[in-house]
């Protein structure tokens, strides 16, 4: 049976890594959460800003239109690599559930659908 002590070593060397670029960091984590909610952090701030080197919050909605990521949801809503991503369905699936938008160069645009 593992203990604590060698779980939580797991874990830190699997999700802590050192700090990269935006888009590595997304790829190698696979999928970034998103939440608006500001307290403390939104969620997608908290999970970068050791992650990638030189983080500011709202780098990620900041430098969104310029990566190779895209929005959608799984269980949570959030940014994912463009290579997980299959882009009919998203698109379907993301209108269906209100959550279209847009890149621009300024960031997100909401679409109402």
């Amino acid at each position: 049976m593992i203990g604590l002590v060698d779980l939580r070593r797991f874990a830190v060397a699997r999700s802590l890594f050192a700090p990269t670029t935006l888009q590595k960091a997304i790829e190698r984590l696979g999928f970034v959460q998103a939440d608006p909610i500001r307290a403390p952090a939104r969620a997608q701030d908290l999970i970068l800003r050791h992650r990638v080197r030189g983080y500011q919050v709202a780098d990620l909605e900041c430098r969104y239109s310029t990566l190779a990521i895209e929005e959608d949801y799984f269980v949570n809503y959030g940014f994912l690599p463009n290579a997980h991503v299959s882009p009919p369905a998203s698109e379907d699936s993301r209108r269906s559930a209100g959550l279209a938008y847009s890149k621009t160069n300024r960031g997100f645009t909401r679409i109402r659908s």
